[in-house]
């Protein structure tokens, strides 16, 4: 038998046809299929019970407790991937599963290791589960061998540290994702939705002082007291799943310094937190400004959040004073701004200011990058200082090159960010802020609008103090590397890291009337655990920030893989991962996999953890592509033997 060339490229073609389909069969599902807090086996939701949330609140500090439990309704062995939201701040720390009561509890690893760790417990049949971070405010669990009829609970802990701001404290838990505009992408990524079932929440509160105000922003509650604590329990009947929870408090103080220090011991070393807020200005500021109001008019802005944003831009133009400067900058797909350049804040230009907001629509991408090129052009005039606020839902995916230009060109500007929506991308708005030395203020419903921004124009109005220092008394190791500015209402919370630690802590800065210092004697901290791992999640958030700058990527890993493993803390580059070492799934069961085997988990922080779900129900897409190439190579020899023996 002869070959031509012309059987040679149509079997190349065959070949290349073959692999185009194993291709199509290994796709992903669309995006939209991997809802927050619903597993999917085989690309379909499947029974999820719903989630119960514990958390306890002492001081500045949340230690929270997630426990989900999914059932298997089919008549198979499943294994199943789900993602769910966590506050950006979170530094997860627990891990463990249930299966037949028994209880695994996970331990971190290096994120390959706890993958290929997973992935032979779930050839050899072995209950297992992994849990991987996606995104600082987004992870992913993968859980294999749930029986037919059968349940598998996943349990997740974590710690954060409280916001406290204007006189209150804060705290929130995701029920809910926004979606998000990608660079690559021209439209927003449909992960979003809300949790799948109906969330069991319960808070316990010590907040160590007598209370003037508690209350839930978006939620029904039943609240309890009990002494100086107090329980607050989600009411079932009327949940709401489209929004976050938000707990709010004020404590009754008196005249007495807003200052605390608390510390815990691990291995001889000291790991201390340390809040002061600063006191208020009497006065208005007498330095006039030069105000930048940008607002996105984005397609993920239209209705209620649009309106929203409106309202929040009226009131700033409102707060301007004759001898202030300002501008308007508008964008989506593209930025377009109101001025050529900044004006004085003339009644004719303001007018014309409003009459801009008046008109705004939304529609288009969220291409943030040329708004934020516009307000951060430039330097303003001797004399004025720039605030930029910047008006957003933040549903884009590019976060770490915004980081990298707001660094580049921030300048002696100062970076505001306002998140709007039920669900705004807080990781990003809050890292902006903080890469822009301002603050981060959220507006999640119209009738908010009024409180929240005048808050925020008061803020603008009365710079607290600036030229913030803190001076420990033996060298520390202290997070964040750069303080802030501050403003009226808010704190400095820092996280530090000490050998020896003793005599007294000194905290000062420059308010607008005078010098001002407070001092804390260091062995007079209170105690508290887990600020070892709320000081470890603020290294690596830090070392994170580090890699949007430019630093070695390399270097950066290590530095934070020493840090996750040494404190147990799931990171960009570490995995829990739980084992039951008792074998569930004989080897000859089917197992209907989620299609991940053969690929890693995405390491990088901006992966969708939405393409790990994969639509083949019996056999992963390796597994495919392994049997198609082996069946062409056998062809292809077959075909080369036989021209071998023509030609001899």
């Amino acid at each position: 038998m002869r070959v031509s060339y012309r059987d040679y490229v149509l079997l190349l073609i065959a070949a290349w046809f073959a692999l185009g389909v194993c291709r199509l069969e290994a796709a992903p599902q669309h995006e939209a299929e991997l809802r927050s807090g619903a597993l999917l086996i085989g690309g379909q939701p499947a029974l999820t019970l719903g989630p119960r949330v514990s958390i306890e609140v002492t001081g500045m500090l949340a230690e929270v407790e997630i426990n989900q439990t999914f059932r298997n309704a089919g008549a198979t062995w499943v294994e199943g991937v789900y993602s769910f939201p966590l506050p950006d701040q979170a530094a997860v720390n627990r891990m463990q599963i249930e299966v037949d009561g028994r209880r695994i509890v996970g331990e971190i690893r290096e994120k390959e290791e706890a993958r290929r760790t997973y992935v032979a417990a779930r050839e050899a049949g072995q209950s297992t589960s992994l849990v991987s971070q996606q995104r600082p405010n987004r992870f992913t669990s993968r859980v294999a061998n749930i029986p037919p009829g059968g349940e598998i609970q996943v349990m997740i802990g974590y710690v954060q540290t409280l916001e406290y701001r204007d006189g209150r404290f804060s705290l929130r838990f995701p029920m809910t994702e926004t979606p998000r505009y990608g660079e690559d992408s021209p439209e927003a990524s449909a992960v979003a939705g809300s949790v799948a079932a109906p969330v069991n929440l319960s808070v316990h509160l010590h907040a160590g002082f007598e209370l003037a105000r508690l209350e839930s922003v978006h939620h029904p509650v039943e609240i309890e007291t009990l002494d100086e604590r107090y329980r607050i329990d989600l009411m079932q009947d009327m949940h709401r799943g489209d929004r976050d929870f938000e707990l709010i408090w004020e404590p009754r103080l008196g005249d007495a310094p807003q200052a605390a220090l608390f510390s815990e011991q691990i291995d001889g070393d000291t790991y201390a937190l340390l809040m002061i807020l600063p006191p208020a200005p009497e006065h208005r500021s007498l330095q006039p400004r030069e105000l930048i109001l940008v607002i996105d008019t984005s397609g993920s802005m239209e209705g209620a959040s649009l309106q929203q944003a409106r309202e929040s831009l009226l009131m700033a133009v409102g707060s301007l004073q004759p001898e202030d400067r300002f501008n308007l900058i508008e964008f989506n797909s593209e930025a377009r701004a109101l001025f050529a350049a900044p004006v004085d804040a003339t009644p004719s230009a303001v007018g014309q200011a409003v009459a801009r907001i008046d008109r705004l629509t939304a529609n288009g991408g969220t291409e943030m990058a040329p708004a934020l090129d516009l307000a951060l052009a430039g330097q303003a005039p001797d004399g004025f200082v720039r605030q930029v606020v910047f008006v957003t839902d933040g549903a884009i995916g590019n976060e770490t090159a915004l980081f990298r230009r707001i660094q580049e060109r921030l300048g002696r500007a100062r970076l505001f960010t306002v998140g709007i929506g039920s669900a705004p991308n807080t990781y990003f708005m809050r890292k902006a802020a903080e890469f822009g030395r301002g603050s981060y203020t959220y507006v999640g419903k119209l009738d908010e609008v009024a409180e929240k921004m005048d808050r925020l124009l008061t803020r603008l109005e009365h710079p607290a103090m600036t030229n913030t220092c803190i001076d420990w008394p033996q060298q520390a190791e202290a997070y964040p590397r750069q303080l802030p500015d501050l403003y009226l209402g808010e704190p400095l919370v820092v996280a530090a890291k000490s050998s020896l630690f003793s005599g007294k802590v000194l905290a000062c800065g420059t308010t607008p009337a005078y010098r001002w210092e407070d001092s804390l004697i260091a062995k007079q901290a209170r105690s508290h655990h887990a600020i070892g791992t709320l000081w470890a999640r603020r290294k690596i958030e830090s070392l994170g920030d580090d890699l949007s700058l430019g630093a070695d990527p390399e270097l950066v890993r290590g530095q934070i893989l020493e840090t996750a493993l040494a404190h147990q803390l799931v990171s960009r580059y570490t995995s829990f991962v739980a084992v039951d070492r008792t074998p569930a799934r004989s080897r000859e069961a089917a197992l209907r996999r989620a299609g991940i085997a053969n690929s890693p988990p995405n390491s990088t922080t901006n992966a969708n953890p939405s393409s790990l779900a994969l639509a083949l129900p019996q056999t992963d897409a390796g597994t495919v592509m392994r049997v198609t190439l082996g069946l062409m190579l056998l062809l292809l020899a077959g075909v080369l033997g036989g021209r071998l023996r023509d030609e001899q």
